[in-house]
């Protein structure tokens, strides 16, 4: 279930300021998200499907290819992480995708892509999902439940609706 592995991420300091969202990418907590979801934070809690939360810290910034990484401050966590599957084909063109947001509730919204490319190494996917549905670090899944994408400060620059394929660590 792609839902178990998507994570809210808020602010460390009061642990009530929604930032946005990441996925789970192994079981120790590895996290991929937005830069922009952290910004100039140094931590943020990690808030899984069943309400546990975690401290996070920084594991490594790759912000130029747009993605931060995030890694479980303390080991001896009572949270348990579960993997997200990463989709290992591209997404094409008339391709059915799911986001899934909610600043507390689980949500879903659908959308198809309408366009792949853009100058990146990484080909962008563009969507026709309601702009109002984005939030930083938003991930998107196939059909097939794997993570497709995620919505970044580098996809953004070039439409608000567009995503940027997922990379493992």
């Amino acid at each position: 279930n792609a839902a178990e592995s998507v994570v809210r991420l808020y602010s460390a300091s009061d642990g009530a300021t929604f930032l946005g969202f990441g996925v789970v990418l192994d079981s120790r907590g590895t996290i991929i998200t937005d830069p922009d979801v952290i910004g100039s934070l140094k931590a943020a809690n990690a808030v899984v499907t069943n309400g546990s939360s975690t401290k996070m810290r920084i594991l490594s910034d790759n912000s130029a290819n747009g993605f931060l990484y995030l890694s479980p401050v303390s080991t001896s966590s009572t949270v348990r992480f579960v993997a997200g599957k990463l989709s290992s084909d591209s997404a094409r063109v008339g391709e059915s995708l799911v986001a899934l947001f909610g600043k507390s509730a689980l949500r879903i919204a659908s959308g198809l892509v309408v366009a792949v490319g853009g100058e990146l190494q990484q080909k962008l996917i563009y969507t026709d999902f309601s702009p109002d549905s984005i939030y930083k670090g938003l991930p998107v899944i196939n059909t097939k439940g794997e993570f497709v994408g995620m919505s970044t400060r580098v996809a953004r620059a070039y439409e608000s609706t567009a995503f940027e394929p997922l990379v493992p660590y």
